[in-house]
């Protein structure tokens, strides 16, 4: 093989790992975690995941539309904070755990 065609598989390679890099570091996490703890990938652990994560996926939505519209709003962040914060005064002054 000479060097010209080398260095094009090179640039293929290194091509597909900056396109699916990311995705191959998650799958080989998950790969990894699995194998220590037969419970990772279980249905409780996944529920639970999803539940925790859901919050993100309704901002994002929001945001979403936000930048669709050629608006940008970056105090989101700070709302999603305040909105914890008076959510947990809230539960807190009605006497729930």
């Amino acid at each position: 093989m000479s060097d010209g065609q080398a260095s094009v598989g090179r640039r293929d390679w290194l091509a597909l790992l900056e396109r699916y890099g990311s995705s191959l570091v998650l799958v080989l996490l998950i790969v990894f975690f699995a194998i220590q703890n037969e419970r990772f990938v279980s249905l409780r652990n996944l529920t639970n995941i999803l539940t925790e994560v859901s919050i993100y996926g309704v901002i994002a939505v929001g945001m979403t539309f936000v930048i669709m519209t050629r608006g940008v709003d970056l105090a989101v962040g700070s709302l999603v904070g305040f909105s914890g914060i008076v959510a947990a005064t809230a539960v807190q002054a009605v006497g729930l755990p």
